[in-house]
C-alpha cells in the first residue's frame, strides 16, 4: 500500500500576534481541505503535533481542541516530540494508514510561541532537554554552541564557514511569501551580530514563531499523477548531551536517515532536494 499525499496547507509564519491558535489551526485545516478538494467529513483521525501549548498557552487535549475547528468528531491524537512534534504526528498518521486502522487522515503542526516572554519560552524549550542540564542552567542556544564548537574544533571549519549555512537559509526564506523573514543577509551581517552563545550569533539562531501546517494523506489516490510518501522513520538518541558518544554527529538522525533509505530503495545520492533541521 501507498500512502498517497491529498493536500497541503501552510499558514504565514512570525510574530502574529493578532491571531490566535485557532484561528491559525482553521487556516491550515480549510488550505488542506481545499487543496484535497474534500469535505471534512472524508477525514477518519486527526494527529495533532505540538510541543509548547500546555506550557505556554495552558491548553492540554489538543487533539479534541483542534477537532472542534475540523468540525467532525473523528479520533484525535496529539503527539510531543520537541522540535520533532509535527514529523512525529505525521509519521503516526503513516502507520495507522499502513495498519488499515484510518483511510484518510488530517495532520496539523502547530505552534504559539510570541505571545509569552522571551524567558517563558527559554524555559519552555528547555522542557525538551535534561533534567540535569535544565538544572545546571544550560539552554538550547548554549547545547548547540557546544556542538557547534566542538564541530569547528574537530574538522578545523572557521566561523565564517558556519554563518554561510544562515546565508543560504535566509536566502531561502527571501523566495518564500510566508517566511518569517523574508529578506537575505551576507556572512559578514552574520559575524556582526550579538553572540547569544559562543560561537552562535543572533544570525546563527532561529527565532520563535506562530504558524500552522497542515497534509491529508490517504489510501486514496489523487489524480493520474498522485504524489505519495515512499518512506517515514524515526529513531531516538540520548536525551542528554553529555551521554552521547559524539558531538558533532546526531546518532538518531543517522538511523532514521538509514532506515528511510532502505524503505525506499533509493541512496543518498539520489536525493535531489534535501531540507534539514538541526
Amino acid at each position: 500500500m501507498r500512502v498517497n499525499v491529498l493536500g497541503v496547507s501552510t499558514t504565514e509564519f512570525g510574530e502574529l500576534w493578532e491571531k490566535s491558535p485557532r484561528a491559525l489551526a482553521r487556516q491550515a485545516i480549510q488550505g488542506a481541505l481545499n487543496d484535497a478538494t474534500i469535505s471534512s467529513n472524508q477525514i477518519d483521525a486527526l494527529f495533532v503535533g505540538n510541543m509548547l501549548s500546555g506550557i505556554l498557552g495552558n491548553q492540554a487535549n489538543l487533539g479534541s481542541f483542534f477537532a472542534e475547528e475540523l468540525g467532525v468528531p473523528v479520533p484525535s491524537y496529539r503527539l510531543e516530540a520537541a522540535c520533532a512534534s509535527g514529523g512525529v504526528a505525521l509519521n503516526a498518521a503513516i502507520n495507522s494508514i499502513l495498519a488499515g486502522q484510518y483511510e484518510t487522515v488530517l495532520v496539523l503542526g502547530i505552534e504559539k510561541m510570541t505571545d509569552s516572554s522571551q524567558d517563558d519560552v527559554t524555559s519552555g524549550l528547555m522542557a525538551a532537554g535534561s533534567d540535569e542540564e535544565r538544572m545546571a542552567g544550560v539552554t538550547f542556544p548554549g547545547i548547540y554552541a557546544l556542538m557547534a564548537q566542538a564541530y569547528i574544533d574537530e574538522f578545523a571549519v572557521s566561523e565564517e564557514t558556519l554563518a554561510t549555512i544562515s546565508v543560504k537559509n535566509h536566502y531561502h526564506g527571501s523566495l518564500n511569501d510566508k517566511a518569517q523573514f523574508r529578506k537575505t543577509i551576507t556572512v559578514e551581517d552574520v559575524m556582526e551580530s550579538g553572540k547569544i552563545a559562543d560561537p552562535l550569533k543572533l544570525l546563527d539562531c532561529s527565532p520563535i514563531s506562530d504558524g500552522a501546517s497542515a497534509v491529508i494523506i490517504s489510501a486514496k489516490k489523487k489524480g493520474k499523477k498522485p504524489v505519495y510518501i515512499t518512506a517515514s522513520e524515526v529513531a531516538s538518541d540520548t536525551l542528554s548531551l553529555h551521554d552521547r558518544s559524539s558531538f558533532t554527529s546526531i546518532s538518531s538522525v543517522v538511523r532514521a536517515s538509514k532506515k528511510a533509505y532502505k524503505k525506499a530503495g533509493i541512496k543518498p545520492e539520489e536525493i535531489d532536494v534535501a531540507e534539514i533541521h538541526d
